[in-house]
């Protein structure tokens, strides 16, 4: 309970404009996180390795191993298919042209 105290308290003592900087810089950089597990999803699914480590499918991987809800699950692993077809959406959803959702509903 201490850490979680600690950061709130972190950002208490942040000026509006630190604090918006940052919340911007860190968006972005989830936004890169979310591309690169995209692409780890898609070639763990390119090289069957969810199948070899015991799960029927990528999206049971993502639910079992990386402990995604369902719904986060499906997004992911229906993105990292659509991104392996068209990898210029990578570059789209980083910029934050293109949502998470919508990729996933290609």
């Amino acid at each position: 309970m201490e850490r979680e105290e600690a950061l709130f308290e972190e950002c208490r003592r942040l000026s509006d404009v630190e604090l918006l900087r940052q919340l911007e810089a860190l968006a972005a950089s989830e936004r890169g996180n979310l591309v690169r597990v995209l692409v780890r999803l898609s070639e763990l699914e390119e090289r069957g390795l969810a199948r070899e480590y015991g799960f029927a499918s990528v999206f049971l991987y993502c639910v079992r191993k990386l402990r995604y809800c369902e719904s986060a699950a499906f997004k992911r692993t229906k993105a990292a298919e659509a991104c392996r077809r068209f990898p210029f959406l990578l570059r789209l959803l980083e910029e934050g042209e293109l949502t998470l959702t919508a990729l996933a509903q290609l």
